[in-house]
């Protein structure tokens, strides 16, 4: 689990670090989703930007509120008996694993002041996007070589239906793939 606040008594005067920003969705986070993608926002592609601008505004600026969480199910391989010792070994550095992420940022600092989303304190909870997925690891002396496939189950959203997994025609199109080095948590 992981939670943070960023709260600016003078938000004129004030800013925020890049350093200390929020940011959601990427390998390491809500895996559904592309890094640093997710956000809970009024901001949206075609409507308010084109798809690269928003990409680039996801890159640089964070969030004000960050929630999120993951629960893994790990199975390594045992050692085999009877069979060559290299190879042995091999099969014993890897596994699997199946996931459920949930998370999202909140007051995204791209949007002006005046049009930030009012929010109750259930908002946090209840506006939560999931994914859930497998993966596979290969453990090497740097640490563990990760290879996600995940799919977002839930979006919430501030001007349109919310995304289900289940009520999309071509669910393989919101596949994403993550590859990574080192623990996800």
């Amino acid at each position: 689990f992981k939670g943070g606040i960023t709260h600016l008594f003078d938000a004129e005067n004030s800013y925020v670090p890049y350093d200390r920003q929020f940011f959601s969705g990427g390998g390491s986070s809500v895996r559904g989703w592309q890094s640093r993608q997710l956000h809970y926002s009024k901001i949206e592609v075609s409507k308010d930007f084109s798809e690269e601008s928003y990409r680039f505004l996801s890159n640089i600026l964070g969030s004000g509120v960050v929630l999120e969480g993951s629960y893994e199910m790990r199975y390594k391989f045992p050692r085999p008996a009877g069979i060559d010792p290299g190879i042995a070994e091999q099969i014993s550095n890897i596994g699997v694993v199946g996931f459920v992420d949930f998370g999202n940022t909140y007051h995204w600092f791209a949007e002006n002041p005046k049009d930030k989303i009012s929010m109750k304190f259930t908002d946090y909870f209840t506006k939560l996007a999931w994914a859930f997925g497998i993966g596979f690891r290969y453990d090497t002396p740097l640490g563990p070589v990760r290879l996600n496939l995940a799919l977002p189950i839930y979006r919430p959203y501030t001007s349109r239906a919310d995304y289900f997994l289940f009520n999309e025609p071509n669910v393989l199109k919101d596949l994403q793939i993550h590859i990574d080095i080192g623990q996800s948590f």
